[in-house]
């Protein structure tokens, strides 16, 4: 069983695909001196996940795009319980929204489905 995320207290459907990164952030001191010689003064790492969903239906049971864009707003800042592949447990930080996207997929009978992403950027 997948290990769930979970999005401020709404329990997000496995996504369909995620990129993790980890990243530095430098100071200002950062850079080459005039020798060419590189100089890296870090001062915080954190994390950020490109989340995609294929195949959200509008409405029934589950997660809709209906909940999540309700759910997942740009900007919105919130605690993310996801599973980390650094540690292979499901670990909870603060996150904000970037993008949010909805991209129509098909249409089943009277429900549409779609293709929805979001990015989660640590605090």
């Amino acid at each position: 069983m997948a290990r769930p995320w979970i999005w401020n207290g709404h329990t997000l459907k496995t996504p369909s695909e995620y990129t993790w990164k980890f990243s530095d952030l430098s100071s200002e001191e950062t850079g080459r001196s005039l020798d060419g010689t590189a100089y890296k003064d870090i001062v915080a790492q954190k994390r950020s996940f490109d989340v995609v969903w294929w195949s959200v239906p509008d409405q029934g049971a589950g997660m809709t795009t209906v909940q999540f864009m309700s759910w997942v707003k740009s900007g919105a800042w919130g605690t993310l319980s996801y599973p980390d592949p650094a540690s292979a447990t499901n670990i909870s930080k603060t996150f904000y929204t970037g993008d949010v996207t909805c991209t129509m997929y098909q249409v089943k009978g009277n429900t549409a489905e779609y293709k929805l992403s979001v990015s989660f950027i640590e605090q």
